[in-house]
């Protein structure tokens, strides 16, 4: 994948007096490790600065620069993505993003040896729960671990007694697939792990499921590895309704289709024919109530047609970032009259007053978002 940095500025209108706030959008474009991601999601973070513009009383005398980056799916895309913010003349103080766990792993280790804060929209895996760690990291997503006992739970009540676990061997995957191997053997399933590691080793993982006669089989990968598997399994005659697949995590609404393998759409089309797939999905508890940030979330809803969780998580994460700037500059704004380091448009990477301050805020934000109440997320004590 070719790392693109997208020259592309999301500002408010300018004016002589206002002073900037610099965040950083990573966000992998036009990925197919990610469900229907290059879909206007810029267009949701301008919606949400024309929001923070309208708030009276909000981040007054303040404007917001968005820049976009192309952080991938991967370690390598997501650190080149991060060296090229940090060697631009704008200094942020937030990454909104990234949206992937293995992008997101090594710029979350490294953000607080520069005083930046990660809000990341859906970065789910377990690994990101070590507070010691990614100490300067947050999410307004669960992790994978939350998820786990609804899926135990799934198996149960279909009455499986014999599962199949296929994932890759990095602990993005592997923690989650070992839970729930754990949990389904306690519940007296019959389970067996397949741990890959990489696409090398799938037509051997597949002989031995076959043989093993596994027809339950639950897949804990990205979509680019799913066709593999898929595709395997066709050409050795395993097909619905002799495999039943559970599929983990956000997929592309048509990710089989695809000619990167062995095996026609059509072919892995078929071998879809019995499969359920589970995703983080945002519930709010008062969809036509008036949210901090805007409309309700059936009106946000209606303005992006989000019929997948994408574009809330990612309005919710600016709207966390949002509040806890202003709630910043709302309590040190003295400070900042008396010493300019304290002012929020001064920051730069060595920072560290602003960086603490903003931190304590960002523990104590709270308020009615697209998703939820969403103090019930964003900290950093999710698991």
């Amino acid at each position: 994948m070719i790392l693109l940095l997208l020259l592309i500025t999301i500002t408010t209108t300018t004016v002589v007096s206002q002073r900037t706030i610099n965040i950083a959008f990573f966000y992998p474009r036009a990925s197919q490790e990610l469900a229907d991601s290059d879909r206007g999601l810029e267009a949701v973070v301008q919606y949400g600065i024309d929001k923070v513009v309208a708030k009276s009383g909000f981040l007054d005398g303040y404007s917001i620069n968005v820049s976009v980056y192309d952080s991938g799916c991967s370690q390598t895309i997501g650190n080149r993505a991060y060296i090229e913010m940090l060697q631009s003349s704008e200094r942020n103080s937030f990454i909104l993003g990234p949206a992937c766990s293995p992008a997101a792993n090594p710029i979350a280790r490294d953000v607080r040896f520069k005083n930046i804060h990660v809000v990341s929209y859906s970065a789910s895996s377990t690994e990101l729960s070590d507070n010691t760690t990614f100490q300067n990291f947050f999410r307004v997503i669960p992790s994978e671990l939350v998820l786990v006992q609804a899926r135990v739970n799934f198996v149960k009540q279909q009455g499986w007694s014999r599962v199949g676990i296929i994932s890759h061997v990095d602990s993005l995957f592997s923690a989650t697939a070992s839970k729930i191997s754990t949990l389904l053997t306690a519940s007296s399933v019959n389970t067996e792990l397949f741990l890959y590691v990489d696409e090398k080793t799938i037509p051997t993982i597949v002989k031995r499921i076959i043989s093993e006669s596994y027809s339950v089989i639950i897949g804990n990968y990205y979509a680019t590895d799913a066709v593999l598997f898929l595709c395997e399994f066709y050409k050795r005659g395993r097909l619905a309704p002799r495999v039943t697949w559970l599929l983990l995590g956000w997929y592309p609404t048509d990710f089989w289709n695809t000619t990167t393998t062995d095996c026609t759409p059509d072919q892995l089309r078929e071998s879809l024919d019995y499969a359920v797939s589970f995703v983080s999905y945002p519930t709010s508890p008062q969809p036509d109530t008036a949210t901090f940030l805007g409309p309700s979330v059936n009106e946000f809803r209606s303005i992006f047609n989000a019929t997948v969780a994408l574009e809330i998580f990612i309005f919710d994460s600016f709207a966390t970032i949002a509040k806890a700037l202003d709630s910043y500059e709302k309590t040190y704004r003295s400070s900042c009259v008396e010493n300019v380091s304290y002012c929020l448009e001064n920051f730069n990477y060595g920072s560290r007053e602003i960086s603490d301050r903003l931190d304590r805020e960002l523990l104590r934000t709270s308020f009615l978002g697209k998703q939820q109440q969403t103090d019930k997320q964003i900290n950093k004590q999710i698991n």
